[in-house]
């Protein structure tokens, strides 16, 4: 088995270096990841989505990083309407990175012009799994 991961603190590479010292990991944001091209199966994105500064700009570098037909699969929180709408006003006060709250629809928008297909998105309490296929 091969695993990759990134997070941008190096306290957080860190930590998961320790407890996992057979995988590979490297500090990056979501958008220049040091991987190369074509070399993924799968990539998981959680509870990260919306900490993306330009979400369209990670759907472009996860379709370089996966082969051919790969998947991603984004867990992330959801809020309903209302509540999203509300929350993604007073998220610039945020003091943890966020950026904004999205729909399931406005992910598989992103990633649909991007090209990916929807395989499964489905939410279930305050999360939202989406599944995307490289086409």
């Amino acid at each position: 088995m091969h695993g990759f991961g990134t997070d941008i603190s190096p306290e957080m590479i860190k930590n998961a270096t320790s407890r996992y010292p057979n995988l590979k990991f490297e500090v990056s944001d979501c958008i220049a990841i040091p991987f190369d091209g074509s070399s993924m199966d799968i990539i998981t994105a959680c509870a990260a989505y919306h900490h993306f500064p330009n979400v369209n700009a990670f759907a472009v570098e996860a379709k370089r990083l996966l082969k051919r037909s790969g998947s991603i699969y984004i867990a992330e929180v959801y809020l309903p309407l209302g509540v999203r709408q509300v929350a993604n006003i007073f998220l610039p006060l945020s003091k943890d990175g966020d950026v904004k709250f999205y729909s399931s629809k406005e992910i598989v928008n992103t990633f649909s012009d991007n090209g990916f297909r929807l395989i499964a998105a489905k939410a279930k309490g305050h999360i939202q799994i989406i599944h995307m296929q490289k086409l």
